[in-house]
């Protein structure tokens, strides 16, 4: 095949809103930062692989700074994907 190209790494672009957060002792991120916003929290996490990211949730989910947490992704439209050539 002419001009076939191998991607190394898949990148996926997502809104705070795309994710969910629980508290969860053996989750798989922890709180950096939380800021309320009124309707919905928005809170800075950074994953076990070091990733970080940035959750919005509605006011009433209620972590802290050093909490473990649970993330999820909950967005039910499409997801844009970037590849990266090898």
């Amino acid at each position: 095949v002419r001009n076939r190209r191998v991607l190394s790494e898949v990148r996926i672009l997502l809104r705070p809103d795309d994710l969910s957060l629980t508290l969860s002792p053996s989750g798989n991120a922890q709180v950096n930062w939380v800021r309320y916003e009124g309707s919905a929290r928005l809170y800075a996490v950074t994953t076990d692989d070091g990733a970080q990211l940035k959750v919005r949730c509605n006011h009433e989910i209620i972590c802290h700074r050093g909490d473990r947490v649970e993330l999820k992704i909950v967005t039910t439209h499409p997801l844009a994907m970037f590849g990266t050539e090898k």
